[in-house]
């Protein structure tokens, strides 16, 4: 019997995935594996047992990297886990700025042929077994877009407005051809 803790609530639907000689829940004793999302694990005695903590999210920084390293125990995250969900999310800001005025069509164009772009990209380098992470100019374009979303909900001026859609639209095809031009290998090699 594999003995699974969960430290956080974690959705039934994914958890039952796990096979039928598996015992999955917040109450199990002596686990061989953690999931665990936000719960502070800094100061979580490990049982002997412990193989493996999952964290349900992108970083790590509630688990004591240090201590699990000198025990044996493999840590793993899965970041990006939720990125379609912030990618409905600000597509469907975008198409209600779309809908009000406050963003032309062809804008909100640009940003889902990008995504698309980029997650094409990212599956033929995949089928090539490379993984393309997020570059610099990606973090610069989710940053400026978001702050620029969160400005535009907000009752700002015209002008200020029309910047807000000109950084998106800027940094959207800025991070779109860097991801092309640093891997362009992936498209030559298909």
């Amino acid at each position: 019997m594999f003995r699974i803790k969960t430290m956080n609530k974690i959705a039934q639907v994914g958890l039952n995935q796990f096979p039928a000689d598996y015992q999955v829940g917040d109450s199990v004793e002596g686990e061989k594996g953690i999931l665990v999302r936000s719960a502070p694990m800094h100061d979580y005695e490990f049982p002997d047992a412990l193989r493996a903590i999952a964290r349900a999210g992108a970083g790590t920084n509630n688990i004591p990297i240090d201590r699990c390293s000198e025990s044996g125990i493999v840590v793993f995250n899965t970041p990006g886990a939720n990125s379609n969900a912030v990618k409905e999310l600000v597509v469907a800001a975008m198409l209600w700025f779309v809908e009000t005025g406050q963003m032309p069509g062809w804008a909100l164009l640009i940003v889902i042929l990008r995504e698309f772009a980029v997650s094409g990209l990212r599956m033929v380098a995949s089928d090539q077994g490379r993984v393309i992470a997020a570059g610099w100019s990606g973090k610069v374009k989710t940053a400026s877009t978001m702050v620029c979303i969160v400005l535009m909900f907000l009752s700002i001026p015209d002008l200020v407005n029309t910047l807000c859609v000109a950084v998106i639209v800027v940094t959207t095809l800025w991070s779109g051809v860097e991801y092309f031009v640093k891997n362009r290998d992936c498209l030559r090699d298909m």
